[in-house]
């Protein structure tokens, strides 16, 4: 499988206050896909980019380009965790 991105940019909104520039950063979706690596906060506008991403995704077998996502950021004295949840597609009829 291809992936089109190495990086996820997530909006700047999502940052807390105290967070340094660029350190490490753990993205997680479920125990077994557990990434650490590095994010930066754009000098430009803001966001947060967390690079790995292209990792986590090979990890992750159940997500794909275009599913929905629901993030939380979390920074605490373990370190800046990354939770990634995908919003299953539920066919109402």
């Amino acid at each position: 499988m291809s992936y089109l991105f190495v990086q996820q940019k997530l909006p700047r909104r999502m940052i807390h206050g105290g967070m340094y520039d660029y350190g490490n950063i753990t993205v997680v979706c479920h125990p077994d896909s557990k990434v650490r690596t590095t994010y930066a906060i754009s000098p430009d506008d803001g966001r947060i980019l967390v690079n790995g991403w292209k990792d986590f995704m090979e990890k992750e077998d159940t997500l794909r380009i275009g599913d929905t996502m629901l993030f939380m950021l979390y920074r605490g004295n373990a370190g800046v965790f990354l939770f990634a949840f995908y919003i299953r597609h539920l066919d109402v009829e």
